[in-house]
């Protein structure tokens, strides 16, 4: 396991070289720091004696002007030109010398735009229980140009899981990709130092952990639809607000828990949470006819819920013949045939929360039916596409109609679960049954 910091710019050299070779401390701290190399040319300014091996004295006026004429090199007006990072290793974990300077030397620098023009330095500190490595860098190029400081923590990190995987280290996950979050100091300060107070009075950090318990549910994933993580959040106390531009397009979304104040996808976790990277890194499906209901909050005043099923040949003839009180129809086309079945839900109480109406609903078909898959679970207002498609159907579609209409009291769980199963025994065939759902809600 490594883990990569880098602070603020500063704009001194002595006082971080003198931290890092303890010019000031005592000889027996001292023992336990090596100087490693890095791209300059002043010596290891430790000096030791030839037979014991151990410090008599730390000299770093060489080193400290070199850092400081190669900052005369720069030919802005920028006064902090130099960077400290760390990288550390787990307590019992441990490099040799040569290894740490060459992953340094051609991976971590070359990752964070330092090259061959750059002066920076490296120690060795063995004085903890957990390994670690003090670089001292100067931003200043050979060109008189500053090195590209943007990014340079997530650059470090992925240059940290390479090390990992190089010396069979145990591997972390980068923060952008899992759903840890970095306190600032102030955070921590208003938290008297405790990070767990400070997530208990993050409201982003409970999102992020309600983000984390659907993607434990749903394999390691997030749902794969807009619309289907727009309800699994609602099941756990998250709301879903969107922004959209002068034309009516989604441009950006945010979450609220447990009725709290709305933050921004991009605040609660940038890399994973704005409505870009759910598409582009979480790939979540968005497609605005099928997913705009739910994302806009269409839904919430819906008063009808009808659930379009995709479902076999065998299942149509069986809905015929056994005549249950399901609409279905047949869509025929010069190269295929598709089969759906509709079925309708209605609330008899339109103050009742419909967000768990419907979260019940999607239990009872997971019962039913198994658990329907990201690419066919659709959630769709009647707007002006569904009466084209109806306008579709109509013309080319066999049509089977109910022979009755059938009422369900949602109130009594077990029985509802009994009538739907008997009602709905056409569904019963092999194993390797598929079904494309599509929602509707009719206001």
């Amino acid at each position: 396991m490594s883990v990569f910091k880098a602070t603020i710019r500063r704009s001194k050299a002595e006082p971080t070289l003198v931290y890092m070779y303890r010019g000031d401390k005592h000889e027996h701290e001292i023992n336990l720091i090596r100087h490693i190399g890095g791209n300059i040319f002043s010596p290891d300014p430790i000096i030791r004696d030839d037979i014991t091996g151990l410090p008599l004295e730390v000299d770093l006026e060489m080193m400290i002007k070199e850092f400081e004429f190669h900052a005369d090199l720069h030919d802005g007006k920028g006064e902090k030109l130099y960077k400290h990072y760390i990288v550390s290793l787990a307590p019992g974990e441990t490099l040799e010398d040569h290894e740490w300077l060459e992953h340094i030397q051609q991976d971590l620098m070359p990752s964070l735009d330092y090259d061959e023009s750059t002066k920076y330095v490296i120690c060795r500190h063995s004085d903890r229980d957990n390994e670690h490595c003090h670089i001292f860098a100067c931003l200043v190029k050979g060109d008189g140009s500053l090195v590209k400081t943007n990014n340079d923590v997530f650059k470090g990190l992925e240059s940290m899981r390479r090390l990992e995987k190089k010396y069979g280290l145990r591997e972390l996950e980068s923060p952008e990709n899992n759903w840890g979050h970095h306190y600032s100091k102030a955070k921590m300060k208003g938290a008297n130092s405790d990070r767990e107070l400070a997530i208990k009075r993050d409201d982003a950090a409970i999102i992020r952990a309600r983000f984390k318990a659907i993607e434990s549910q749903n394999g390691g994933k997030l749902p794969g639809t807009m619309t289907k993580m727009v309800f699994a959040l609602a099941r756990r106390g998250v709301d879903v607000k969107c922004r959209q531009d002068d034309n009516g397009n989604i441009i950006g979304i945010s979450y609220s828990a447990d009725g709290g104040s709305f933050i921004s996808g991009s605040k609660v976790k940038a890399t994973r949470l704005s409505f870009k990277n759910l598409q582009l890194k979480e790939r979540v499906s968005y497609v605005p006819e099928l997913d705009n209901t739910a994302l806009l909050g269409e839904w919430k005043d819906a008063k009808e819920f009808t659930i379009q099923l995709q479902i076999t040949a065998s299942q149509f003839k069986r809905i015929k013949a056994k005549r249950p009180p399901n609409r279905a129809y047949k869509i025929k086309n010069r190269d295929w045939n598709r089969y759906y079945v509709d079925l309708s839900f209605c609330r008899s109480n339109y103050e009742r929360d419909l967000a768990l109406l419907f979260a019940e609903i999607v239990k009872l078909f997971d019962v039913l039916f198994g658990s329907l898959s990201d690419a066919d679970f659709n959630f769709m207002m009647r707007l002006e596409h569904q009466r084209q498609w109806e306008a579709y159907k109509a013309e080319l579609a066999e049509i089977y109609e109910p022979a009755q209409e059938k009422v369900y009291d949602a109130e009594e769980c077990f029985g509802l679960t009994i009538e739907l199963d008997e009602d709905t025994e056409w569904r019963y065939e092999s194993q390797d049954t598929t079904f494309d759902s599509k929602f509707t809600a009719c206001f």
